[in-house]
């Protein structure tokens, strides 16, 4: 079998050894690129991928995945593999991920339903059947193809810069049908369909016009198969036959005579190439922890709104707050001087009430004078006119003294129920407003606490802010870092 990196790399997507779900494809907006995410291994080729992986060399199926990443990440770097996705056809942009058509998601066009596949022939020529909708739907498609092969090449020493053939056959595949569309009409700059192309240098894609200056059409001699866009059991045999590698790498496993040229230039790439590999790796982790740290700052911007609210929510209270306080405050000098007047008032009802008392006291002991008087009086001889006139005087003396002191009992019986009345009036002003008080200071004691919340919380929430903003910019050196690094190796 004729199996070389460009092959195996596109075999390995369009026959599902590894595999991108949705979400391990992102796009970067302000880059205007796609990096990945993560990668998957197909759990039921998982054995015959560990053979594909030992034949050609590799350590493990990690190594091969981040090498397969690495190799890419190239491709994404080429701008000229870039087509805007206002320009592709409706019915292909549904398969594609986020973002502009790059060379991450020209090459995952292999993984869905096997709409490309390439297959080594022999010499420098390739096979490459394609779902008709995508020549249609995509422009300058045979040369982005074209240019995809010529930058898949240019990782193997060996092939980089050389001359090769691509032979095109078109089908209608209908396992690719669950990702794309129908395709009405060609798009602009969408190519007439080529049976065969001789690549002698990178193709130049200008999206202004149908066709590439930098690629040549010459017959099908330059292929090693008869007719090729027909010829569909042909291709479909070499593409059940790369497939079966795994399986084959077994019943070689000594020899390997099939896998041992290419085997080892993979082998020699990873080595020879190792600083490429981890400076691709590297820019993936470092691009990685870019996107985390944008969400990150994302966010941290998203919180510092929040902050501001919480702010903006103290401000609302503070107002209301110091109002309450300043009524606050009020009501409760206005307790304290009623206060102060109910325990007057009490002080001069207690002291009425003692004077009552000795009034009451004085007042009995006056009218048992005035009783004993009357009753002596009473039992004095008519005749007896000098005693009678002096106890008469007496009496009149006595009930003279005690009018005075039950008009005085009066007086002060009159006073002390006037306070009185003003005490009442007092401890139920009290009483309620002590209580308006209490709720006050329960409304004023939250409001408080909200006030000191929202500030505490907008106080933590800048400090997440800067926080953020630090690691953006500590992961945003790093990755132009890792990228300057992948850039210069690649170059």
């Amino acid at each position: 079998m004729n199996i070389d990196i460009p092959t195996l790399v596109m075999a390995m997507l369009s026959e599902d050894f590894i595999f991108f779900n949705e979400d391990d494809i992102a796009w970067d907006e302000e880059k205007r690129e796609h990096f990945f995410k993560g990668a998957q291994v197909n759990a039921s080729k998982a054995e015959m991928l560990d053979s594909v992986v030992c034949a050609f060399d590799f350590d493990g199926i990690a190594e091969f995945a981040f090498a397969l990443q690495g190799i890419l990440l190239g491709l994404e770097a080429d701008k000229q593999l870039v087509v805007p996705r206002s320009m592709v056809a409706q019915g292909i942009r549904q398969g594609l991920p986020e973002g502009d058509l790059t060379g991450i998601s020209l090459a995952n066009l292999a993984a869905c339903g096997h709409a490309l596949k390439f297959a080594k022939q022999e010499s420098d020529s390739y096979l490459v059947m394609y779902d008709v909708r995508l020549a249609q739907g995509i422009p300058c498609f045979f040369d982005l193809v074209a240019r995809m092969l010529w930058d898949l090449r240019e990782v193997e020493p060996d092939l980089s810069g050389k001359s090769f053939a691509i032979g095109f056959a078109s089908c209608r595949n209908f396992d690719a049908d669950q990702y794309f569309g129908e395709v009405a009409s060609p798009v602009a700059g969408a190519q007439a369909e080529r049976c065969v192309m001789q690549v002698n240098c990178a193709p130049e894609i200008n999206l202004g016009v149908s066709s590439s200056g930098s690629v040549e059409i010459q017959d099908s001699g330059a292929l090693d198969v008869e007719k090729p866009c027909c010829d569909m059991a042909n291709g479909v045999e070499l593409f059940e036959t790369l497939s079966a590698a795994g399986q084959s790498a077994a019943l070689v496993s000594d020899a390997k005579p099939s896998y041992g040229p290419v085997g080892k230039v993979a082998k020699t790439v990873c080595q020879a190439g190792a600083q490429k590999v981890a400076s691709a790796m590297s820019l993936v982790i470092a691009e990685k922890a870019y996107h985390e740290a944008l969400d990150a700052r994302d966010a941290a911007k998203y919180e510092l709104k929040n902050a501001e609210k919480a702010l903006e929510q103290r401000e609302k209270l503070l107002p209301n707050f110091k109002a309450e306080r300043a009524a606050y405050e009020k009501l409760k000098a206005d307790i304290d001087e009623v206060e102060v007047d109910a325990n007057k008032f009490a002080d001069e009802v207690s002291f009425y009430q003692k004077q009552i008392e000795g009034l009451t006291t004085e007042i009995n002991r006056v009218e048992g004078k005035l009783e004993a008087v009357t009753q002596e009086i009473a039992q004095t001889s008519a005749f007896s006119f000098g005693r009678r006139s002096a106890l008469k005087s007496k009496q009149e003396a006595l009930q003279g003294e005690l009018n005075a002191a039950k008009r005085k009992r009066k007086g002060i019986e009159d006073e002390s129920h006037e306070s009185s009345l003003c005490l009442m009036e007092d401890r139920a002003y009290l009483r309620e407003n002590k209580e308006k008080l209490g709720d006050m200071e329960r409304r004023i004691a939250r409001m408080k606490e909200e006030i000191d919340k929202s500030v505490d919380e907008a106080g933590k929430m800048r400090v997440r802010v800067d926080g953020a903003k630090v690691a953006f910019e500590q992961a945003d050196k790093a990755y132009e870092e890792a990228r300057e690094r992948y850039m210069n190796v690649a170059d």
